[in-house]
């Protein structure tokens, strides 16, 4: 019913005005297909040509055969050849000239367009929104000191309602600092999800053998909440760096916290030149006195760490309430982005871990990266091909010379084989039931195992006898054929013999 329904549907748009918006998409969607195939074309190519290079004799060697040990040594010798990829510029450079689809395969879903289109709109309301909020404040701050005033009240009165500039001067900035962070997330998601996918390739980032990789694998479902988290993520960060940045403004242009504002500023600049001075001592004792876990000069050591300990108990305070400043200002910004994680996987209380959002936003990357990996398209030809072919392809044959072509065209690539635990238990319970399979069977039919052991042992003691039999008669089979080789040779010498005779004049 539901094939129906679409099919009317996709034959009743193709009659509308909406037949050339739907061919785009599809056309955009066969696009994707064909780049992802073409990745995997590249990739296999360059797989083979890298393996080729590896199989090249030395130029002193070039008329030697090339065996698997000198290949070997040639694969340690190369080494591994790194490339950068991944990052802001990196990613949207390779997204416009369409290498990251052509090249890398990369597959950006369809939450993740329509998350970045509402992202984008969305913003651009929320901009106007907060300079007409601004706007708005500060013609209503002046009202309401245009009523203080006309009631002739005294000045430290009117000093503590703000006038109209201060209101701007703090709420325009904060505005523009909440407008660069929306466009920050808005150009960060799709550079994130690209760096975070060859991350996951490149296996910086462990998959199948890491312990939090089974968390990816649960609750798939739980990924339509991205979207509305990536969104709502976006509004909220710009409301809090809206609200902070113009308190901390207007605590400096409001005259009544205006001196407190100025007095901090200069406590955490002098507490910014002791800790530059703290940072230089201790960068200076590290090279001259100690070399990785180990003091070259244990006295001089001894004698600044205890002066450096000492001092620090004096800055430990400091420390502590930059540390509260530096995680707030990071949770600040870090609270709207669902594409990476702000706290550590090891967080926990009693099990319960307090920011899953970015996990759900990794299941749907490693979701459609599980369908639409390029060497995942090509496996998956392959299985489509066989159930269409059946036993006409990939044959037990063909299976065999293809682990014959791997071991000779890459012979590095054995060490790469995984062996889990899960597999290696799989294997020992098979072992096991078949041990108790043939124990049963041996209880079973012993009987006729016994039987049929004893026509054996009948069988091989008449085998043997025949074959004495068949040994004596050929025995005399070959006397026979060497008394017709006599025979034969002789006959042939008369033969020449009269031919010679023949042939004298």
């Amino acid at each position: 019913t539901g094939i129906l329904l679409f099919q009317g549907l996709w034959m009743y748009c193709s009659k509308s005005a909406g037949a050339q918006f739907i061919s785009r998409v599809s056309e955009g969607a066969w696009n994707g297909e064909i780049s992802v195939y073409k990745a995997a074309q590249r990739k296999t190519q360059t797989i083979l040509e890298n393996a080729f290079k590896m199989h090249k004799p030395p130029v002193d060697q070039l008329h030697s055969a090339q065996t698997q040990t000198q290949t070997m040594r040639n694969f340690v010798l190369h080494g591994e050849t790194l490339e950068a990829n991944g990052g802001l510029f990196w990613s949207w450079w390779k997204f416009f000239d369409g290498s990251i689809f052509n090249e890398e395969g990369i597959w950006i879903n369809t939450r993740l367009w329509a998350t970045q289109f509402a992202q984008i709109t969305l913003g651009v309301f929320s901009a106007v929104l907060l300079f007409w909020l601004s706007v708005q404040a500060a013609d209503s701050a002046e009202n309401v000191r245009d009523d203080l005033e006309d009631d002739d009240l005294p000045d430290w009165i009117l000093e503590i309602f703000p006038t109209s500039w201060m209101v701007l001067g703090s709420l325009i900035p904060a505005s523009i600092v909440a407008c660069a962070v929306m466009a920050i997330y808005c150009v960060l998601y799709i550079p994130s999800s690209i760096s975070t996918i060859l991350k996951y390739r490149g296996h910086l980032y462990p998959s199948l053998g890491s312990p939090y990789f089974e968390k990816y694998r649960m609750n798939l479902d739980m990924t339509y909440m991205n979207m509305a988290n990536a969104i709502y993520g976006m509004v909220g960060a710009a409301a809090l760096f809206y609200i902070v940045v113009g308190l901390v403004i207007f605590l400096f242009v409001w005259p009544v916290t205006r001196n407190a504002a100025i007095l901090l500023t200069f406590w955490g600049i002098g507490l910014t030149i002791t800790i530059v001075i703290k940072m230089l001592i201790t960068q200076t004792c590290r090279q001259v006195q100690y070399r990785a876990y180990f003091r070259v000069r244990p006295a001089a050591a001894r004698i600044s760490s205890l002066a450096l300990e000492c001092w620090f108990i004096g800055l430990a305070g400091s420390v502590l309430i930059a540390r509260i400043t530096q995680f707030l200002a990071a949770a600040m910004f870090w609270v709207g982005r669902i594409d990476v994680t702000f706290l550590s996987e090891d967080v926990s209380l009693f099990g319960y871990a307090f920011d899953y959002v970015p996990t759900h936003f990794i299941k749907d990357l490693l979701v459609h990266e599980a369908h639409r990996h390029p060497y995942a398209e090509r496996l998956s030809q392959m299985y489509l091909m066989k159930l269409r072919h059946g036993d006409k392809f990939v044959s037990e044959a063909g299976s065999a010379w293809r682990q014959l072509i791997i071991l000779t065209v890459f012979p590095w690539a054995a060490k790469y084989r995984v062996f889990t635990e899960e597999r290696k238990r799989s294997a020992l319970v098979e072992a096991h039931e078949m041990v108790e399979l043939l124990e049963k069977e041996q209880e079973q039919f012993g009987g006729a195992s016994e039987m049929a052991g004893g026509v054996a042992k009948a069988g091989l003691n008449v085998g043997g006898e025949i074959v004495e039999v068949g040994q004596e008669l050929y025995g005399a089979g070959g006397d026979v054929v060497h008394e017709v080789a006599r025979a034969g040779k002789a006959v042939g010498g008369l033969v020449r013999h009269d031919e010679s005779q023949s042939r004298v004049p």
